[in-house]
């Protein structure tokens, strides 16, 4: 409100200047500088706020999984806003929007359009060969092509991986649990971590009182399962909290990386925060 009236006040009193004072390009630079000035000042009381699970640098913006033809001529990469389609054929490189898959089976189906292309991708679980040997796919993959307005409908056989998280690699120590700060104390004297290693789809870790070890399980652009957990079988002392802990990370299905720490999520929302440990 007070740089709009600076602003009025500002071109009532140009109009009143003789000419001869304050020429046109003069009075553009002046309202040019005063229209910066109140940009900068009025951002300055301006707060941002925004859900960890929304932002956007939280979720990944690299392609999370990566398909080869066995024709050799096309690839395709699935990322969290977009499926591209990428052909050697000239003009027939195409994107379409993405959308959540369906699950038949073992098997994930996304379908997907733009203004003049229809896609529909079926991946399933099984080892591949697409007769490179020179990468291990375990997803074989099939694609059906279509030109929106035609009947005729290109099938294409190709074999893919999902592509793991690189921002995942690293030794991750509990700070919230639940909604609520932890402490050394409330699992003894050392609080709980993870150590995540996705070229091996592992993690090791301390739970509090016994050491761990399991699977994840990662898929499109922010899935993430704790899997085939086992621990020692160390007695702990009465009060801690390890299995609420080992609760958590059985349920979490959702995960995102920001600010240096992770967030591990599930339908009812955030159950557990991270930080990178040293």
């Amino acid at each position: 409100m007070v740089c709009e009236e600076i602003q009025w006040n500002a071109v009532n009193n140009a109009q009143k200047i003789k000419p001869m004072k304050l020429n046109a390009p003069s009075l553009v630079i002046m309202m040019s500088l005063l229209l910066l000035s109140c940009a900068s000042s009025s951002q300055k009381g301006v707060k941002t706020t925004s859900s960890p699970l929304t932002t956007e640098i939280g979720i990944r913006t690299d392609a999370f999984f990566k398909v080869t033809g066995i024709e050799r001529f096309w690839t395709l990469e699935i990322y969290a806003d977009r499926i591209k389609f990428i052909s050697l054929n000239a003009g027939e490189t195409f994107e379409t929007p993405y959308t959540m898959p369906v699950i038949s089976g073992n098997s994930m189906i996304y379908k997907s359009k733009s203004a003049s292309k229809e896609i529909e991708i079926v991946i399933t679980d099984g080892k591949c060969d697409d007769g490179a040997l020179d990468t291990p796919y375990n997803k074989i993959v099939k694609v059906n092509l279509k030109t929106v307005g035609s009947e005729q409908v290109a099938i294409l056989k190709g074999c893919g991986n999902y592509i793991q998280d690189a921002r995942l690699n690293f030794v991750w120590v509990l700070q919230e649990m639940k909604g609520k700060k932890v402490t050394p104390e409330d699992f003894g004297k050392e609080l709980p971590y993870i150590d995540i290693h996705t070229t091996e789809t592992a993690f090791t870790g301390f739970g509090g009182c016994n050491r761990l070890k399991g699977k994840i399980e990662a898929a499109e652009a922010n899935k993430l399962r704790f899997t085939e957990i086992v621990s020692t079988k160390m007695a702990c002392i009465s009060g801690n909290k390890e299995n609420l802990f080992m609760e958590v990370l059985q349920n979490a299905t959702k995960y995102e990386v920001r600010d240096k720490k992770l967030y591990l999520s599930n339908q009812q929302g955030i159950v557990a925060v991270f930080t990178k440990g040293t």
